[in-house]
């Protein structure tokens, strides 16, 4: 797909610096790439008969990866204590019961939420009093990354996300993808934006394509 950068950029005083050119450019790029290198596995197509079905297992420790409760993903189908104590950590960094294990009750849909890109995010549960809590954090880093507007997946809740945020508004606002009530941050309106994932593509779908010579 090729974007019309120029759309929308004389809402700014002055035109975005080139690194931020350079981003919008590869924003399509980024989504192909995350799809191409498995960033994320499928869901498994039915529920397990027991906790020890290893396609589940399997999808459990790529999520707590991708998070960066896990140092790697080693794809390995074991239900093993380094893959339990991840669970812990993410049910208290979420303000879930603490068991070390993602059954079918509350922490399997949370850890769905934060990571499956076709799952409605429920901001009400993951903004407390308006501030997102240390889960919701890490899962707002992973989609920067994604994005293509972060350098890494998530290692910690504490990542200093400012500046992926501000750029992520910049694509926003440079591709008139809507009206911004507030500046991109840890909120409700720009979370919401940021979990769309298909409110993102189809937006993107509709940019109007131009020759090559017209780009930025």
């Amino acid at each position: 797909m090729t974007i019309d950068l120029n759309k929308g950029l004389e809402n700014f005083s002055r035109p975005p610096s080139s690194a931020v050119i350079e981003r919008l450019s590869g924003l399509m790029a980024d989504f192909d790439r995350a799809e191409r290198e498995g960033l994320f596995v499928p869901l498994p197509e039915a529920e397990p008969e027991s906790s020890s079905d290893s396609s589940r297992v399997r999808a459990i420790r790529n999520r707590l990866a991708n998070l960066g409760y896990l140092d790697k993903d080693s794809e390995s189908p074991d239900l093993d204590e380094e893959l339990r104590e991840a669970v812990r950590s993410f049910q208290r960094e979420a303000g879930l019961t603490v068991d070390g294990w993602v059954g079918s009750g509350e922490t399997w849909p949370a850890l769905q939420e934060l990571v499956n890109f076709e799952t409605p995010l429920n901001l009400s549960f993951w903004l407390q009093e308006g501030r997102p809590d240390a889960a919701l954090r890490r899962a707002v880093a992973l989609r920067l990354f994604v994005l293509g507007l972060f350098d890494r997946k998530p290692t910690s809740s504490g990542e200093d996300l400012s500046e992926g945020l501000a750029q992520f508004g910049t694509v926003w606002n440079v591709l008139e993808f809507g009206k911004s009530d507030s500046p991109a941050g840890f909120n409700a309106e720009w979370i919401g934006r940021l979990f769309d994932q298909d409110g993102l593509v189809r937006r993107l779908a509709a940019v109007s394509p131009v020759p090559s010579s017209k780009m930025v």
